[in-house]
Parts: C-alpha cells; sequence; structure tokens
C-alpha cells in the first residue's frame, strides 16, 4: 500500500477509538486518504484515496488560511471516561501545527473534523457529538 509522504501532508486527522481502531483522514494538495488501523495484528487498509475536485482544493486552501493557529493548543486534556483521542497536524503557508484532543470535547478540534467530514462519504465521517462529553473546552 502506498503512503503519502509527511512533508506533502496538508491536514491530517488521526481519530484514535476507544475500541482500539485508529482512522487516519489525510489531505494533500491533490488528494484524500483514509487509513484503517487495528491494534490487533492486521495491516492497515486503504479505505479511500481520490484526487480533490478543484472546488474541494478551493475549500481546503480557504480553511487552512482562516486558521488562526495562534490560539491553537497543543493540547485539550479533560478526564472524561472515554479514552478516545483525535490529533490534528498541518501545514499552511510555511508554518506547521498540532493539537490533540484527550478525555474531553475541544471546539477547535471539532471544527477540523467538521471539514474533513466535508470531504468524506457519509460512512466515513468522524462522529464526535459534543453533547457524548462532560468536560468542554
Amino acid at each position: 500500500m502506498g503512503q503519502v509522504p509527511v512533508e506533502r501532508t496538508l491536514l491530517q486527522v488521526r481519530d484514535s477509538l476507544s475500541y482500539g481502531s485508529v482512522n487516519v483522514y489525510k489531505v494533500t494538495a491533490d488528494s484524500l486518504w483514509i487509513t484503517a488501523v487495528s491494534d490487533y495484528g492486521r495491516m492497515p487498509v486503504l479505505y479511500l484515496r481520490r484526487e480533490l475536485t478543484d472546488a474541494e482544493r478551493q475549500r481546503v486552501d480557504s480553511f487552512l488560511g482562516s486558521l488562526h493557529l495562534d490560539s491553537l493548543e497543543d493540547a485539550y486534556l479533560g478526564d472524561d471516561a472515554r479514552v478516545r483521542e483525535i490529533t490534528v497536524q498541518g501545514t499552511t503557508g510555511m508554518r506547521t501545527f498540532a493539537t490533540r484532543m484527550t478525555g474531553c470535547y475541544s471546539m477547535a478540534v471539532a471544527s477540523f473534523c467538521t471539514f474533513i467530514n466535508g470531504l468524506v462519504p457519509e460512512e466515513a465521517a468522524i462522529r464526535l457529538r459534543r453533547e457524548d462529553y462532560s468536560v468542554i473546552r
């Protein structure tokens, strides 16, 4: 299976679900990739790999260009019983950024998930509901 070189990745959202699997969503300058990884010894599965349309490329550029990176925290942590962790990393212009959400609901991380969900099929969407968390950041 081919891998997207990190230097070409504009945005990556890694959704570590509590039951041992990880879904990785990558947006490059021209493509969208979704990879599912299991910790049960199975090989990663490339769920989706497709080119972005011109309109989607413009949406990616607009979204990344509108980010307020100075207000993005390194981590949003809470003591919620959920063990789900969502990490986000990316590049916009000459700047790189990274953040993560663990044990809480983060509006900043949710905005990245909402953006990714606008590019992926419904069945592959990141299911993140604010009402499922008692700790909101």
